[in-house]
């Protein structure tokens, strides 16, 4: 996260999903749970210039700004959260 928002938050994070996607363009994400931002981390929150914005929003307003590959994802993801498990997808679809 200190790349992307200037922030540095004590590890380590768990980890909640993997998703993997074959043939053309073959990849594996992985996504970390982040934790809760203090209202100071909030604070210190600094963009890179390749980010014009940022916002803390509920996840069905999530759901209608991620494009659809990335909303596919998040609700297992966020499932895997409230769980000790790791979701796994591919896909973007739980496997």
């Amino acid at each position: 996260m200190l790349a992307e928002l200037g922030v540095e938050i004590p590890g380590p994070h768990r980890l909640l999903s993997i998703d993997y996607r074959g043939s053309d363009g073959e990849y594996i994400m992985f996504i970390f749970d982040g934790g809760v931002f203090t209202a100071e981390e909030k604070s210190k929150i600094a963009l890179p210039p390749s980010l014009i914005e940022y916002r803390f929003v509920t996840t069905d307003e999530a759901l209608t700004l991620l494009r659809p590959k990335s909303a596919r994802r998040l609700l297992p993801t966020l499932e895997s959260r409230a769980k000790t498990g790791i979701a796994y997808l591919e896909n973007q679809e739980l496997f």
